[in-house]
């Protein structure tokens, strides 16, 4: 079989472009979460554009109904990504919050619900939906198994998933049928 080098940087580029209008975000915003919501004006764009930490890009992100979205597009299976999503997430609710003094004000601030989707179209078979754990890259401390405690999760203050969705022709039928814009990738 005969080997070939993806562009990544087109599609990561692709992606952006498909998706640079509210309605084809809705669309997919509706086709992943299984709504029908119609008002475009509802979407609040909050893409931190040309931000490279870590030579990481945040692809799409935005606001829609308190969720936070923020979508990557892949063309290699990464299993870091939870821990790009937890940075990312960082900075975005950073953004939203903008007066970092209310941290310290006995008021809730009220934050969006994050959700982080990775689309993958690479050319390594991978299967229709699959969840990343930040936990998964923990290790259990020695002195966890001498408290009976035998999952990572168990102790950690932080998890941050990410759900890998395989938008290669083949997978995620019904998804692809709802999104027409996702099936511009190809």
């Amino acid at each position: 079989m005969e080997e070939f080098n993806i562009n990544r940087e087109y599609k990561d580029r692709m992606f952006k472009l498909v998706f640079r209008e509210k309605k084809d975000l809705l669309e997919l915003y509706n086709a992943i979460n299984s709504t029908h919501y119609t008002n475009e004006e509802d979407i609040e764009i909050n893409t931190i554009e040309d931000a490279i930490y870590m030579n990481m890009h945040n692809d799409i992100s935005y606001i829609i109904t308190s969720v936070l979205n923020l979508y990557e597009q892949q063309s290699s299976f990464n299993p870091n990504m939870p821990i790009r999503g937890l940075i990312y997430f960082a900075s975005l609710y950073k953004k939203i919050i903008k007066d970092e003094t209310r941290l310290y004000s006995t008021s809730l601030i009220p934050l969006p619900i994050p959700q982080f989707i990775v689309f993958y179209n690479g050319t390594k078979e991978q299967p229709d939906n699959r969840i990343l754990k930040l936990t998964d890259s923990f290790s259990l401390p020695e002195w966890a198994t001498d408290k009976n405690i035998e999952n990572v999760e168990d102790i950690s203050a932080l998890q941050c998933t990410a759900r890998v969705v395989n938008i290669n022709v083949g997978h995620n039928i019904k998804l692809m049928q709802s999104c027409a814009a996702l099936t511009r990738m190809f």
